[in-house]
């Protein structure tokens, strides 16, 4: 007998994030609304509608000229907070 695939999704619980930060800090972001709709828009598109922990904070940060080190886990979205 042949077996269907199922797809599902699951509901995680946000992941605790710890943020040292030397000095003033912007607040973290809690959507793209902030960003240019040149960069938004594609995000929005894409199915991205809120920035993970790791793009919450440190997306801020670096639009304000901060330097940024990021250590999170694979999968966090690092890499889209840097581009």
């Amino acid at each position: 007998t042949e077996v269907e695939p199922v797809k599902a999704t699951v509901e995680r619980p946000p992941p605790v994030v710890t943020v040292q930060v030397d000095g003033d800090a912007p607040d973290p972001w809690t959507s793209f609304e902030p960003l240019i709709p040149e960069l938004r828009g594609p995000l929005l598109a894409s199915g991205l509608e809120t920035p993970t922990p790791i793009q919450a904070h440190a997306i801020p940060l670096l639009l304000s000229g901060r330097d940024v080190v990021g250590i999170a886990p694979t999968g966090s979205g690092k890499t889209l907070a840097y581009l």
